[in-house]
């Protein structure tokens, strides 16, 4: 229909090596009934990326978004964001990002849902999906969002249910 429409960005889950944005097409239907223009995003994964890699894929993803979007109707004053597991961390990620530095006014997020992140990625150096990930001291400290403060001033939600492992 006539837009501009509000955004939402959903980003998978997947331990930063697995999923794909087509089995969460389901979301935008949802979305796109209550009038909001819905991007599924994809980003880089590991093995073939570092986590470096996949955290920048999925922030230029973001930022094509912010200034792509008014094309197909959306407004990009106006984006939502939300994610589970490594997507959630993606989300902690645009939000703990300097956006006005890559020429966006940061203001453009006005919300986010991070649902059971995974914000801290050093435990997942001790397990055996680090065969995949490829984890090192370095880039655990360049993606920890919890050690970094958040640069976009929006509401965010952050849930977690109750039977997850820490």
């Amino acid at each position: 229909g006539n837009g501009p429409h509000p955004v939402h960005i959903y980003l998978h889950g997947g331990y930063w090596r697995a999923q794909d944005k087509s089995n969460y097409a389901f979301i935008a239907g949802m979305l796109v009934r209550h009038g909001i223009t819905a991007v599924i995003m994809n980003y880089e994964l590991c093995p073939a990326s570092t986590l470096d890699q996949v955290a920048e894929s999925a922030l230029a993803g973001v930022e094509w978004v912010t200034t792509n979007i008014a094309r197909y109707g959306g407004d990009a004053t106006a984006i939502s964001l939300s994610g589970h597991s490594a997507g959630a961390h993606l989300v902690a990620e645009v939000l703990a990002t300097d956006w006005a530095a890559r020429g966006v006014d940061p203001s453009c997020f006005v919300g986010a849902v991070a649902v059971s992140g995974i914000y801290d990625p050093a435990p997942a150096m001790l397990t055996t999906v680090n065969a995949q990930l490829q984890l090192t001291p370095q880039i655990i400290e360049n993606r920890n969002v919890e050690t970094r403060t958040p640069l976009v001033h929006c509401p965010v939600a952050v849930m977690v249910g109750g039977d997850e492992p820490w």
